[in-house]
């Protein structure tokens, strides 16, 4: 069970209450404030000073009686029965109670909140595409380390005055920072599933080959039927169908409306609008990387060239398949770090480019990349 924050209300029996720590027993651990003269001062577990004799003698409540009447443990394990105007609250001793009970607590805290208008950004999604699980979780924690301090800061106050303690008059900076950082340690939330919903489907490729180069310069005649020939090579070991007159047709369209002159940078992708949860290589299960083959029907298919910008894409018939692995990931058509993107240059309609697209995972299982 994730914790938000400490609510009275939630929690009416002091025996089963929010901290309970292996190391007390059943009436020693509950933090719920109570009406009373002391907020919360007959809830047992508290630690308090005792008045026995016209001493302070630090004690522990054991359990409440009707008529004020409060059973107390001293701490020299003497137990007696006094008044609750005979007790108030050990601010040092609470305190650390707390402390003691979030450190050695099954509990955990939710630091983090995503407002509906957050997402990842361009980098953090291709890292979460090509399953750079840590370099994607060190950018998360440093995106919302503020909010989580602030957070831990406002947890550890709350549970203090919840406790009837006023938390920069009683309780040492210490220990206040000593219980905001116990509640960071404890902290379990995972801002990432959230930014990804709030981020919708994207505009992506994957790459299905870098085709030859040229060995002469320009789309002449006989260079135009040699790379039918390369595009349709290609494209039929990826599981299409190329004898299609369609299909026959969509090829000759790419290879004449496509880049000028075929070199290394020119790609072959498919273009596709869609959930990058159902494209990236981060098996969330295992936190492993994996290849992921992806099937495409009636398929967007790019022909670029990523140095300036020029080429074509053209919606063929039937299936084709692509697999996304650590070398080859899939990417958002709008990064910049292999060149120009396809909506940069045409300004296409992502939408448009909404593909039926089913995937798997491949058996080859890489290493874990938790980091």
């Amino acid at each position: 069970m994730t914790i938000h924050g400490f609510n009275e209300a939630d929690h009416p029996r002091a025996s089963t209450g929010k901290f309970a720590t292996k190391q007390q027993s059943e009436a020693e651990v509950s933090l719920q404030a109570s009406e009373g003269t002391y907020r919360g001062l007959m809830t047992p577990g508290r630690r308090v000073l005792c008045q026995v004799d016209g001493e302070e003698v630090p004690g522990t409540v054991l359990r409440p009686f009707s008529g004020g009447a409060v059973h107390v443990r001293l701490d020299d394990s003497i137990a007696l029965t006094l008044s609750e105007d005979d007790l108030q609250v050990d601010p040092d001793r609470e305190a650390r109670r707390i402390l003691d009970a979030v450190r050695l607590g099954d509990e955990t805290f939710e630091l983090a909140f995503v407002d509906y208008s957050h997402h990842l950004s361009d980098e953090q999604l291709n890292d979460y595409l090509a399953g750079n699980q840590g370099t994607l979780n060190d950018s998360l924690d440093e995106d919302y380390y503020d909010q989580k301090w602030n957070r831990a800061e406002e947890l550890a106050r709350e549970l203090l005055e919840d406790a009837g303690l006023e938390p920069d008059a009683d309780v040492d900076q210490d220990v206040l920072d000593e219980l905001r950082d116990a509640i960071q340690e404890k902290d379990d939330s995972d801002p990432l599933p959230q930014l990804l919903s709030n981020g919708g489907h994207k505009l992506m490729r994957i790459n299905l080959a870098i085709p030859e180069p040229d060995v002469s310069y320009g789309n002449n005649d006989g260079v135009h039927d040699e790379r039918e020939r390369k595009l349709t090579t290609i494209l039929a070991g990826q599981g299409l169908d190329t004898s299609a007159p369609e299909a026959r047709q969509a090829i000759n369209e790419l290879v004449t409306e496509g880049p000028w002159d075929w070199h290394s940078g020119v790609d072959l992708d498919v273009i596709y609008f869609g959930d990058p949860r159902e494209s990236t290589i981060l098996d969330e299960s295992d936190g492993t990387r994996k290849t992921r083959e992806l099937t495409f029907t009636r398929p967007h298919i790019l022909l670029i060239d990523r140095w300036n910008g020029s080429g074509h894409s053209v919606q063929f018939p039937g299936t084709v398949r692509a697999q996304a692995t650590e070398d080859r990931p899939v990417r958002l058509d709008s990064s910049t770090d292999r060149g120009y993107g396809w909506d940069a240059v045409a300004g296409v309609v992502h939408s448009a480019h909404r593909t039926e697209t089913a995937s798997h995972w491949i058996a080859t299982t890489r290493g874990s990349n938790r980091e």
